[in-house]
């Protein structure tokens, strides 16, 4: 959902209150909501992954700013925060690289091949 801040906390709080509803309800943007089955976050689809290719989820690196990148930042290996991350992302990052709107993600994976961790 996208909405104007104020309309969507109010917005948000009434989606909530439907507890029977087997879904998960996650910020997104400052402008954003997601709202998702119970159990379909990114990290489960990391674990999914995971599972399949018999990697572990600890060699994972992933990229995110937002409260529905939290669970998958903290959960892997290498979770990285954008520059414009909001802070709770950003305390629990690994790094934190560039803005994601000018090349944040591909500064990482260059770094990273160099070997400069």
């Amino acid at each position: 959902f996208s909405c104007p801040p104020k309309q969507l906390a109010s917005l948000q709080k009434k989606l909530e209150s439907f507890t029977s509803l087997p879904v998960t309800i996650s910020r997104s943007g400052s402008y954003y909501f997601e709202i998702n089955g119970q159990d379909v976050t990114k990290l489960a689809a990391l674990q999914r992954i995971s599972e399949y290719s018999k990697i572990p989820i600890a060699d994972f690196m992933c990229f995110g700013d937002y409260g529905n990148d939290l669970d998958m930042i903290k959960e892997v290996g290498y979770g990285v925060a954008m520059e414009n991350a909001i802070d709770s992302v950003k305390k629990a990052a690994w790094k934190v690289t560039g803005n994601n709107n000018h090349d944040g993600v591909a500064e990482m994976i260059q770094r990273v091949l160099k070997k400069e961790f």
